[in-house]
């Protein structure tokens, strides 16, 4: 909430909730209402047991894969298309294995395409 003094000079006046609080709030809620979160994923699962690590998918990676899209993905938070076939092809080398997006992502289909519940 915002105050004016006397002095004509606006002061922030603190309500006992930070703007970054609810802006954390606001985009969990959003993001599971819109059925964007799809939990814990096999890829996470799968790196666990052959000692992988984010750092180890981006090395492997020969397209542009950061931390971050690792991370959403092993999370559970829906990628795009193109970003679901960068992690899986960076899974792929970095494991030296062929396993399709379906395989390393619950809301993925055979064909790659991402289904919507």
């Amino acid at each position: 909430m915002l105050a004016a003094p006397r002095g004509g000079g606006i002061h922030a006046v603190d309500s006992g909730a930070h703007v970054s609080d609810m802006a954390q709030d606001e985009s969990s809620s959003s993001s599971e209402a819109s059925g964007l979160d799809h939990g814990p994923q096999p890829i996470g699962a799968l790196m666990r047991e052959r000692g992988l690590e984010s750092k180890d998918l981006v090395a492997a990676s020969g397209v542009q894969l950061t931390h971050k899209m690792v991370a959403r993905a092993v999370k559970g938070r829906q990628l795009t298309p193109n970003a679901v076939r960068k992690v899986a092809l960076a899974f792929n080398a970095a494991a030296e294995e062929t396993l399709g997006p379906d395989a390393l992502f619950t809301y993925v289909t055979p064909k790659g395409q991402i289904s919507r519940p």
